[in-house]
């Protein structure tokens, strides 16, 4: 079982524990304070990542995603302060209401003598509630978990700048990693950010450490190079010659790198494709990218973003908080994604 598996089960069962123990009436409470935290990340994340951009050093995605942070818990705070006094309150309706099982010396159900909980019906429903609203938590630990590996592998062996990060492509992970790229497009189309931007920064937050990795890789990769610079390479990515750049040993290279592979899947290109059709999906992004790019070659904007020293270092770095901080990058990927 992976590390990532392991901690899904123990946060669905920490949880089911807990509705177990207080019932369906304060399992459903707790279901309504997450929707209702949810709600209010995405209504107000937008409104206050602005007044983070311009009162704090926060740029790119970043201030969204700090936004929503606070914001879910502010909520969720407030919501467990409600209940805790509605938890008064149902305890009298309870006791009027229902009868209150007490463990006695022939009593089997395994709870402790003398400690009154909810019924069994209650008990069971509120376990039930309980794991689901954990699954939503334990797909959120397992993402943070995913994070927090790569981080730790990059600061303890910082110059090993040719190995991907570690990853952990379970099952439960690929659900977590999908959750927060949903999550994450739905509120970046909420601020209004164009939709299709939306979806490649959204990809970009499921994978930032392995995206930036890639990134800082490829920077430096001589094929990539040979392709846009060499003038015969070049010539054929801006006729559109898709056959033509299949064919050559510097897109061929490329093609089997895990980085352009990952780079790709944030552009809509399945590496689980059969391999003649992800290259004909490949080769046809480039000649795409190449023909954009010359068509905006004496766009200011793009020639102030590529030319900048601080762009070209934070792209060297492989730092994914510089990633996600960067509004360069934002801006770039506008002026290259966009119509």
């Amino acid at each position: 079982m992976s590390a990532t598996t392991l901690i899904f089960v123990i946060v669905i069962g920490i949880f089911a524990y807990r509705g177990y123990r207080q019932g369906a009436l304060l399992a459903f409470l707790g279901v309504l304070g997450l929707l209702a935290a949810y709600w209010g990340a995405f209504t107000w994340a937008p409104v206050i990542a602005k007044e983070l951009q311009l009162n704090m050093s926060l740029q790119g995605l970043l201030p969204l995603v700090v936004a929503s942070v606070l914001i879910f818990i502010a909520i969720s705070l407030v919501f467990k302060s409600v209940s805790s006094v509605l938890l008064v309150v149902g305890e009298l309706i309870w006791h009027v209401f229902t009868e209150n099982e007490t463990e006695g010396e022939e009593d089997a159900s395994g709870e402790v003598a003398g400690e009154k909980l909810p019924s069994l019906l209650s008990r069971s429903g509120g376990s039930l509630v309980g794991a689901l609203m954990g699954s939503v938590f334990a797909l959120g630990a397992v993402y943070v978990y995913g994070l927090a590996v790569p981080v730790f592998d990059m600061l303890a062996a910082p110059n090993e700048s040719n190995r991907l990060a570690s990853t952990d492509n379970s099952l439960v992970s690929r659900w977590a990693n999908s959750a927060v790229s949903m999550l994450s497009e739905q509120a970046m189309i909420a601020a209004d950010m164009d939709p299709i931007l939306a979806k490649v920064s959204a990809a970009v937050m499921a994978k930032p450490v392995v995206t930036a990795q890639s990134v800082q890789r490829l920077s430096h990769s001589e094929e990539l190079q040979a392709l846009f610079v060499d003038p015969e390479q070049h010539q054929l990515l801006l006729e559109g010659n898709v056959e033509a750049v299949l064919s050559l040993p510097a897109f061929q290279q490329l093609a089997q790198s895990e980085d352009v592979q990952q780079l790709a899947e944030i552009t809509g290109i399945s590496a689980d494709l059969p391999p003649e059709q992800y290259q004909q999906q490949l080769a046809a992004k480039m000649t795409q990218a190449a023909r954009k790019i010359e068509r905006m070659r004496d766009d200011p904007r793009l020639q102030n973003i590529i030319t900048s020293p601080e762009f070209q270092q934070q792209m060297r770095a492989g730092d994914p908080m510089l990633l996600l901080n960067n509004p360069e990058l934002k801006e770039l990927a506008t002026i290259l994604l966009g119509e």
